[in-house]
């Protein structure tokens, strides 16, 4: 590695245009600070300071006194320019902020950073000390302590620093704490995925033993030279507030850095490997049998039949029939992980029929106890909501998780309960610890038991003694069919001779109230049948069901995992449920020993399940599925997780201030998005991200997730190539909430942000290709509303609603959004990415929300392609727009775009008309934003409010006091789910 001189240095301000000293490119000499001064357009001073080689005073040993003064006049002027530059432009911001005005940030894609940087930390020398008990004092303050400090023992205490990673406005990485010593070597190591139009990269030096973890100094590398050379390697000089090097003059730290524009690491062929995320806990497995579900129900025949490539039909099956089937038939395990777990929740309801238990449907917490009973060890894991207590009236929380209510109703029964906290056992910051177990939350969405297989004979069982009919599990063709369990129950968990395989199903389905719902999501006529002890709606104030509604419709997505995968699911319990988070974490021994059960097909090695033993299709063959598991979740939650930073970093993880952190979902949604050829259809509860290319600065950290601006750089990456490309996103029309709420209000703002910055960027890229094309050629948001007139015969209501209500008004209008509750991608009909995790930070951090998901694709298809994940969008397609059309079958066209545009602006009319009908097409309508030509988007006219309520549809600001900010953080933290 390359070492410049340690002695080099730079006067000015701390807003210095600072360039790093680097094994590339030379420091000025003084001879470049005679160059002519030239200020740019709009700036009223400019930095010409001179930085010299050699004493390190900015003149040469060999100069001569009159030369000596010189440069150190033209020092002197130099820094007072930078001072006036420096306070003009921080007058022109608090003009700018003052007057609603936004900061104006690069939409010119081709200037971006975008691609991965592999970054390692490696030393730093000469930094310079700091006491401990005065860092939180002003500066000035803290200037004589120190001197003091220093006259009265003659020493400085030696820091214990750690680096922060800041590229542009976003903090990207922590080292751990080093040694307490002024030399400190980390060697480090960090993969960090970017997508941002920065002037610099940062690395912040602080000490982590003092209060406060006061600034060391600050190092800078200049993003244009590292685009230009591809990587840089050596010692940059180690600055403080002043811009003057710290520890007299020596202070640098050392770092290596290599950028892969995204250009080199995308593969735009249809390589059957392209798809996997190498750098992940949990490696792609072969051999593995996906099924798909889209809502938590689904009659057959419901929707018009898909033909897949090969000629067969695609089949969609229902989801709760198939759990309620699957832990039926559970002989040794059912382990259970949910956001939310009812054990009231009926899972098999019948259409047209009142939600009633008996033999052949019973209550979810009545058929765990059951099978407990029967042997079966039962573990249910839920989050520990801390705003639900055991006090009458509170138990339910403030987001009515029904966690207290689970714990007592298994109480003293043959079913193990774990309530796991959000890790908040390795805190030091009290405050922040009660923030985080209080606001996020364990929200995966898991179901993993042990079920006969698929593929041996099965015996016919009767109904008779509590087990539905027996059906085959429903295999497909070894063609391409989907592979879709097609009954409640299907074989006798204790039959001899069968051997048994893991399962999980995955998902954004929680098993709680609210979640049954069909393709149709009606709202009204279902609430004295399906939906009469399971009435949710909480987006509209003081909704009753007894008053007639309406309820919530839920559209959401799951899938069933078979093979390799499951163990990974598996895996992913036993590690919760042995964190002591949990409060099952003392009695790890409580999980059931696979080894134990000779009648199971399981891997050589369980941490490895990767073995042609537990294939259930041949890998070779054409319906055999490549599947991942991916997750966000720490160890503050999670075991087994290596925590030295290399060990991490080799298994895709990042160590940050000591706790190992897996944000593999985002990094697999980055990496699906980036190797996109055709098209993107997302489905999604929440869409915020990019808040570092946001116009508000203020607002940089607060969702930095790099989702949507990898979808627009996708889109403007076709533009600039003259390729046809589209990305359609579907979302709730506001979050789960009352819309006008404040909090509500403040997601909708930030996602407006999120919207206006794709657009933006994508209204550059026609710009610069000189096109005529509109954004919505290339983007799409959309979201889900149904209308429901009266039937006749329908029950009537027992009550009333309030006169001059929501609900009244909504009881004229018959209208409902419905809310978009899935966590999906489906990226050119290929690959799909189904689990609990929402686009937003605390689903993609990492260290916030714990998440799960799956992404998955069928190698050996057709060669023309169209298989099951295929099938899968063009059903849910036909659930949106109440159709299917040829035209849907190339999404990537622009033809298809805008038919499908000019559908839901149909549906809109009708949505919005006076007349109460049924929407024309399905359910699709355009989200209620108005995209001009150059990308500026704005309330569509005549809705400034969504129908029926006061919620504004761009949001607003909440404004909260300065310390309940503190406290909070800058994140969405009232809405979770």
């Amino acid at each position: 590695m390359a070492d410049d001189d340690a002695g080099t240095t730079a006067q000015g301000d701390k807003h210095y245009d600072k360039k790093p000293v680097s094994a590339t490119a030379n420091v000025e000499t003084p001879g470049q600070s005679d160059q002519p001064y030239n200020p740019p357009d709009g700036e009223l001073f400019t930095n010409t300071s001179a930085v010299s080689v050699g004493g390190g005073r900015g003149y040469s040993a060999t100069d001569g006194d009159g030369q000596r003064k010189r440069d150190r006049v033209r020092q002197k002027v130099e820094h007072v320019k930078d001072r006036a530059r420096t306070e003009n432009s921080e007058n022109k911001s608090k003009l700018r902020k003052a007057f609603g005005l936004r900061e104006q940030r690069q939409a010119d894609p081709t200037k971006w950073l975008h691609g991965t940087l592999y970054i390692e930390i490696i030393e730093a020398e000469h930094l310079p000390g700091d006491p401990t008990l005065v860092s939180c004092f002003p500066r000035f303050i803290n200037s004589c302590l120190v001197g003091c400090q220093r006259v009265a023992t003659g020493v400085v205490r030696p820091p214990q620093p750690y680096v922060a990673i800041r590229i542009g406005r976003l903090r990207s990485g922590y080292t751990l704490l080093g040694e307490r010593c002024f030399d400190p070597k980390w060697n480090e190591k960090f993969r960090v995925p970017v997508a941002t139009s920065p002037k610099d990269i940062e690395f912040q030096v602080k000490d982590g033993d003092a209060f406060g973890s006061p600034h060391l100094g600050t190092c800078t590398l200049d993003v244009n030279e590292l685009m230009d050379n591809g990587k840089f390697e050596g010692w940059l000089p180690l600055k403080g507030r002043s811009g003057r090097q710290q520890g007299l003059g020596k202070a640098q730290l050392r770092v290596a850095i290599t950028y892969v524009p995204v250009e080199q690491s995308t593969s735009e062929k249809s390589d059957q490997n392209k798809w996997d995320n190498r750098h992940a806990y949990f490696q792609a497995r072969n051999g593995a049998r996906v099924s798909l579900y889209s809502d938590s129900h689904h009659d057959p025949g419901e929707t018009p039949t898909v033909v897949l490539g090969n000629g067969e039909p695609y089949r969609s099956g229902a989801l709760w029939k198939d759990i309620y089937a699957a832990i039926l038939n559970a002989k040794h395990f059912v382990y259970i992980a949910g956001w939310s777990v009812w054990v009231h929740n009926i899972l098999v309801r019948e259409k047209g029929k009142e939600m009633a238990e008996d033999d052949d449907h019973l209550e979810l917490g009545t058929l765990l106890k059951r099978k407990a009973q029967e042997g079966v060890r039962c573990m249910v894991l839920i989050w520990d909501d801390r705003t639900s207590v055991k006090v009458p009236g509170l138990s339910g929380g403030l987001l009515s998780t029904h966690d207290e209510e689970t714990h007592d109703f298994f109480n003293n029964t043959g079913v193990h309960v774990g309530k796991s906290l959000r890790g908040s056992t390795q805190q030091k910051n009290f405050l922040k610890g009660i923030t985080t177990s209080t606001n996020f939350t364990h929200h995966q969405k898991v179901v993993v038991l042990d079920t006969p297989d698929a593929d041996a004979p099965a015996p016919d069982v009767s109904s008779n003694t509590g087990t539905p009919q027996a059906t085959e599990q429903g295999r497909a063709s070894k063609a391409g069919g989907q592979q879709q369990p097609s009954g409640p129950a299907t074989q006798n968990p204790s039959a001899s001779g069968i051997p048994r395989r893991v399962v999980a199903f995955v998902g954004g389905i929680d098993l709680c109230d609210g979640r049954f719902d069909t393709h149709d999501h009606p709202i009204f006529r279902t609430l004295q049948l399906e939906h009469k002890k399971d009435f949710y709606n909480d987006c509209i104030a003081g909704v009753d069901g007894e008053a007639g509604g309406p309820r919530l419709p839920w559209h959401d997505q799951h899938c069933r995992l078979e093979g390799p995968p499951a163990f990974d699911v598996l895996t992913n319990f036993e590690q919760r449920w042995k964190h002591p988070s949990s409060s099952a974490g003392a009695a790890s021994d409580e999980l059931f020993d696979l080894r134990g059960a000779s009648d199971l097909i399981l891997p050589a090695d369980l941490s490895n399940p990767d073995d042609p033993k537990v294939y259930v299709v041949d890998p070779k063959a054409a319906d055999a599925w490549r599947t991942q598991v991916f997750r966000s979740i720490d160890s503050q939650c999670c075991v087994d997780f290596p925590e030295d930073n290399n060990s991490a970093y080799d298994r895709g993880l990042r160590t940050d201030r000591g706790r190992t952190v897996d944000k593999s979902i985002q990094h697999a949604y980055v990496h699906a998005i980036r190797n996109s050829r055709r098209f993107l259809y997302i489905e999604n509860q929440y869409f915020l991200g990019g808040s570092g290319e946001w116009e508000n600065s203020s607002h940089a950290d607060i969702c930095d997730q790099l989702i949507p601006l990898e979808i627009a750089l996708r889109v403007a990456k076709a533009i600039m190539r003259d390729e046809p490309f589209a990305a359609y996103v579907v979302i709730p029309m506001w979050p789960e909430g009352i819309p006008d709420a404040g909090s509500i209000q403040e997601v909708l703002l930030w996602q407006t942000a999120t919207i206006r910055t794709m657009y933006r960027i994508v209204a550059k890229a026609i710009q610069l290709k000189g096109s005529e094309a509109h954004p919505r050629d290339y983007l799409n948001i959309f979201c889900l509303g149904k209308r429901e007139p009266e039937v006749p015969g329908t029950p009537a209501p027992t009550k009333q609603p309030k006169p001059k209500s929501p609900q009244e008004t909504i009881l004229r209008t018959r209208r409902m959004m419905i809310y978009v509750h899935a966590k999906m991608i489906i990226v050119d009909d290929e690959y799909v990415i189904e689990g609990s995790a929402n686009i937003n930070q605390r689903s993609m951090a990492g260290d916030r929300d714990t998440e799960i998901a799956m992404g998955a694709f069928q190698p050996n298809f057709h060669p023309q392609g169209r298989g099951v994940v295929y099938g899968h969008r063009m059903t849910c397609w036909e659930e949106h727009l109440g159709r299917l059309e040829d035209v849907f079958q190339q999404p990537h066209d622009v033809n298809c775009v805008r038919r499908v545009r000019a559908l839901a602006a149909e549906n809109w009319a009708a949505y919005t008309g006076a007349e109460v009908k049924e929407l024309p097409h399905g359910h699709l309508l355009p989200y209620p934003l108005e995209i001009a030509q150059n990308g500026v988007v704005r309330a569509l006219d005549g809705f400034r409010k969504f129908p029926d309520t006061n919620g504004t549809v761009l949001g607003k600001k909440i404004q909260l006091p300065i310390l309940a900010k503190k406290i909070l953080g800058k994140t969405e933290y009232v809405v979770t789910t």
